[in-house]
């Protein structure tokens, strides 16, 4: 499904460093940021054609569970392993401590990212794994060797990125100090910025992600007179950690960022829409399968209803509550902590007992189920994907995935009007926000 109108026929890029631009058509602008929401087509309800159809059902339920169940062995015992090997980096790329006096555990942060979407993180994800274990282990073994890599931060650490990136936004600013003496201007960033933004990301949706254009540049001359150029495109559906993670979900428009830098390169001051032209539907095409063309934005129809009173309400009170918990519970708490106390904590927390108890390490009874596990995937033959019992388990799990989702929203709704009661600020979904759906 396509976010905006479909984009006109346009001749290909040239290979020369000049770049093809869309300019844009005269008249009122249309809204560019309209979410999209995908509602699948009832399935057709499935009933069992023969007691052998149940039969067959049931063996294979019990198959999928001793698979399942080793799967979860096998993630605990690769998690403890990572740990033991001193947490290294499992992305691809070079690294340096830098600072080793960590004291905030980052499966904080990575629990409070599953209690964003329980219905995904909590639910679908270990029933996608239970429907389709014998297509989705060694991937959700691969994302959960990775998830599951939880870092810790300084004190220091910590404190920087909320007050300086989420309290106040001293980035944007120009506020942001590195070092005695310089902060961080984007203003003076020369070379050409890309932003890749999903309607699909809970976390930084498009609106949020290019709201801090207008802040930094007033108007399109002005961004034309820094000499910048800045490039956006939007995918409709991909999730936060699939835009920057993900080896698959949006594999084309990563390959279609790195294929144009140059065209980018060659684009002048201004900002544009990249999109993004591939009539084949094969998102591992290259070029010149796929084309790619950019679109003339203006900065001033990115401007978004900003909640300013209310977030300077926020950080102001956020200011108060930290200068209370270092004068007054910050030190009873470091006199009342030691080593000791801080590791079996941090042993303890929900997202490490909730693994770590299926490893072989903690709990000895699930060495059967490997040997189990290797015994039934040998002669495993699983249901076709169109048996009835099968096509009514999925069902019952969108069902399950549906009520979650509603109770969600309802619990994000309750959020919203406290946050609202409490400082006073209009709902962000409210008419005129981008973010309405």
């Amino acid at each position: 499904m396509s976010l905006t109108q479909p984009a006109s026929r346009v001749a290909p890029l040239k290979q020369a460093r000049s770049a093809k631009v869309s300019k844009r058509p005269s008249g009122p602008p249309k809204p560019r940021f309209q979410p999209v929401r995908v509602v699948p087509a009832p399935a057709a309800p499935a009933t069992a054609e023969s007691p052998q159809d149940a039969w067959d059902y049931g063996l294979d339920v019990w198959r999928r569970t001793v698979l399942f169940w080793d799967a979860l062995r096998q993630r605990a015992d690769n998690m403890l392993e990572h740990e033991r090997a001193g947490l290294p980096p499992l992305l691809d790329f070079k690294y340096e401590t830098i600072l080793d006096a960590r004291r905030f555990d980052g499966a904080w942060l990575a629990q409070n990212f599953e209690n964003l979407k329980p219905e995904k993180a909590i639910w679908g994800k270990y029933a996608g794994l239970f429907n389709k274990i014998d297509t989705e282990r060694e991937r959700f073994l691969d994302f959960e060797r990775w998830w599951n890599g939880f870092y810790t931060l300084s004190r220091e650490e910590i404190l920087a990125i909320v007050e300086n990136l989420f309290i106040g936004n001293e980035l944007e600013q120009g506020k942001f100090r590195i070092c005695e003496g310089c902060v961080a201007d984007l203003r003076r960033i020369r070379n050409p910025i890309v932003i890749f933004a999903s309607y699909g990301d809970n976390i930084t949706p498009p609106h949020q992600a290019l709201d801090w254009i207008p802040v930094v540049y007033e108007d399109t001359d002005d961004l034309k007179r820094a000499g910048q150029r800045i490039v956006y495109l939007t995918n409709p559906h991909v999730g936060h950690l699939g835009i920057f993670v993900s080896a698959s979900v949006a594999r084309l428009e990563h390959r279609a960022i790195l294929e144009s830098l140059e065209e980018i390169e060659a684009l002048e001051p201004g900002l544009y829409e990249m999109r993004i032209d591939n009539p084949s539907g094969d998102p591992d095409c290259r070029k010149p399968q796929y084309a790619v063309h950019f679109e003339e934005r203006r900065v001033e129809d990115l401007h978004i209803p900003r909640e300013s009173e209310a977030f300077e309400r926020v950080r102001a009170a956020s200011e108060f509550n930290e200068s209370l918990y270092s004068t007054f519970v910050s030190p009873w708490v470091q006199a009342a902590t030691n080593p000791w106390v801080a590791e079996s904590l941090r042993w303890l927390h929900p997202m490490r007992t909730s693994r770590y108890m299926f490893s072989e390490a903690f709990n000895p009874w699930m060495r059967g189920f490997a040997t189990f596990a290797d015994a039934v995937a040998k002669d495993r033959a699983p249901l076709s994907r169109d048996h009835p019992m099968i096509a009514r388990e999925r069902e019952l799990i969108g069902r399950v995935t549906d009520a979650m989702e509603m109770a969600r929203e309802a619990r994000d709704g309750a959020y919203e009007q406290v946050f609202n009661l409490m400082y006073g600020g209009a709902s962000p979904r409210g008419a005129g926000s981008p973010g309405n759906s």
